[in-house]
């Protein structure tokens, strides 16, 4: 096939570039025989025409965020790995979602689309395009099906603690992470045997699934991971936290009525307010920084694969896909400095990373009594989010308030006076499980 450049003398509005009003160019636009999609050559103007500056702050910010998601999803799993009150069952998921986050990170951040961005168009060939994409829906859908696991456990904790203290064990959860890398190879595999394919997207920058062709196979291929990859999860994990919010307001109303029943002494109104206020956050943060990164990018795909390309074009695909990217970078952030005894391991080893923390549950900040009656609970509950430790604290408080003989009154009969046992637990050895 000839490949002389043909000058194009025609001038294109910007409403034109956006909406894709222009003419097809014949000569190849990518290297190394890359399939250059049909939709995409009709912006081949705008990209040819694109300022590099556009391309560097692209390929900065791409480096920025990948390093900084090497560097927190490594450091998530060296502390996890190697502390023994952090290798517990329940964060197995959490080291899991680490690991391919730090695999998204590096694979689909830094170098690779940041020396794609330098150049204009994506360098390294056919054959890395299709492993980049594919690498990139394996860990994408990994650290989504890692993500529902995590709510799940969590729900358990806090809805259903002897329930779930009863059924954790590592195996168990080696098993379920065992699953979730099989349902992301389900969903990342079928491009390699011909169901859909890997293709250059947007600016031509990176690779990604094929959301544009509308051949019968592909459509089928596309809504399989729109409902099951990516609908599927995200209705567990609004569910779960739904319900776990439910779950602690029940169980604060129960455990109010208990103790006034038996005149025992609970804690303040305003703590118990500040738990289930702290609850919403973490739950409205989890899952409002999932929709962030990924609707958007899910969107454009639907829109693409439904036949409404006015809305898929070079600026609306790009936006998308920066956010996706920094999915991996807000995870071990949310899912780890929010834990606790993880937030402990780095004020110990690494104090500097946490300049700007709060009060940290395991390292002081609280009266003598409540600590006494934290740590109790804590010592049961080793690995248990700041959520689940906040719930469990509350139905310490009342379990421990029990009769105490006094001593007798008139009749012989005996006085019953009840106290709550803060100051006198002691801890006990860490279980397995949070």
């Amino acid at each position: 096939m000839a490949t002389t450049d043909m000058a194009d003398s025609t001038s294109y509005s910007l409403e034109d570039y956006l909406m894709g009003n222009l003419s097809n160019a014949s000569n190849p636009y990518l290297p190394n025989d890359l399939y250059f999609h049909p939709h995409w050559r009709s912006y081949r103007p705008f990209l040819e025409e694109l300022p590099d500056i556009i391309h560097w702050v692209i390929g900065v910010y791409i480096a920025i965020v990948g390093m900084i998601g090497v560097i927190g999803n490594f450091l998530v799993i060296f502390f996890f790995s190697t502390t023994r009150s952090l290798r517990t069952p329940s964060n197995l998921f959490v080291i899991n979602l680490a690991i391919s986050d730090l695999g998204f990170s590096a694979v689909n951040g830094f170098p690779l689309m940041t020396i794609s961005s330098f150049m204009r168009k994506w360098y390294f060939g056919n054959i890395a395009c299709t492993l980049y994409g594919f690498l990139g829906g394996i860990f994408g859908f990994n650290s989504i099906g890692s993500l529902m696991f995590i709510s799940l456990d969590r729900y358990y904790v806090i809805a259903k603690p002897l329930e779930a203290m009863r059924k954790a064990t590592k195996k168990r959860a080696f098993l379920q992470i065992i699953v979730i890398w099989i349902w992301a190879l389900i969903w990342s595999g079928p491009p390699l045997i011909g169901f859909g394919s890997y293709i250059p997207e947007g600016l031509q920058t990176s690779c990604s699934f094929d959301y544009l062709t509308r051949s019968p196979t592909n459509i089928a291929f596309n809504m399989g991971l729109f409902g099951m990859g990516f609908c599927f999860p995200l209705l567990i994990i609004i569910a779960c936290y739904v319900q776990i919010i439910a779950a602690v307001s029940r169980q604060a109303r129960e455990m109010q009525k208990t103790a006034e029943k038996m005149g025992a002494k609970t804690a303040s109104d305003d703590r118990k307010k500040q738990q289930e206020i702290q609850l919403a956050k973490v739950a409205a943060g989890t899952i409002s920084l999932f929709c962030i990164s990924w609707i958007p990018y899910a969107l454009v795909a639907q829109f693409g694969i439904w036949g409404l390309r006015q809305f898929v074009n070079p600026i609306t695909c790009v936006v998308p896909v920066l956010f996706a990217k920094a999915s991996a970078m807000w995870n071990p952030i949310l899912y780890a400095l929010s834990h606790p005894r993880f937030r402990a391991v780095l004020d110990d080893k690494m104090p500097w990373l946490l300049c700007c923390k709060g009060k940290n549950m395991d390292k002081g900040g609280d009266d003598e009594k409540t600590r006494d009656t934290r740590a109790s609970v804590m010592s049961h509950n080793s690995d248990v989010s700041d959520v689940s430790n906040a719930t469990t604290t509350e139905m310490a408080t009342v379990v421990s308030s029990k009769p105490q003989a006094a001593p007798k009154g008139k009749g012989g009969k005996d006085n019953p006076v009840f106290t709550v046992e803060g100051e006198k637990n002691k801890p006990k050895e860490e279980s397995g499980y949070v």
